[in-house]
Parts: C-alpha cells; structure tokens; sequence
C-alpha cells in the first residue's frame, strides 16, 4: 500500500521540550485524517498509510508554531 514518511525535528527550544504534532492527511473527498507525532529533542521519524497518491498531507496547526525547513 501507499504510506507516507518524514521525520519531525525541532529546535531553540529546551531540551526536554516535548509537543504533539498534529498531521491532516485528505485524500479526495474523504474526510480528512489526523495523526498525532509527538517530539522530542531527537528526530522522531514517522510513517503512516494513505488512501490515494495524490493525497494531500499538511502540519494541521491554527497557531503558527510550526514551520517547516526543507
């Protein structure tokens, strides 16, 4: 099946700093689906399945918190 992979680092915070990271996949029509990676002050690697190659995969944050460095 198809899946989805990254991994979630952060920075300039404390070292024992530690926060769940909500991720939205949609896929089509379908609602969307959430996945919860927590971090820590190592990379966390994650990997999840999806429904649909051309499924959209976003950081599901309202607040601005996140930013993401390619």
């Amino acid at each position: 099946g198809l899946k989805v992979t990254g991994t979630i680092t952060q920075s300039g915070v404390p070292g024992d700093f530690s926060t769940s990271i909500p991720i939205e996949v949609q896929s089509g029509r379908q609602r969307s689906i959430y996945w919860v990676v927590t971090s820590t002050d190592e990379a966390v690697p994650f990997s999840f399945p999806v429904k649909a190659a051309n499924a959209k995969v976003a950081l599901a944050t309202k607040d601005g918190l996140f930013t993401v460095k390619n």
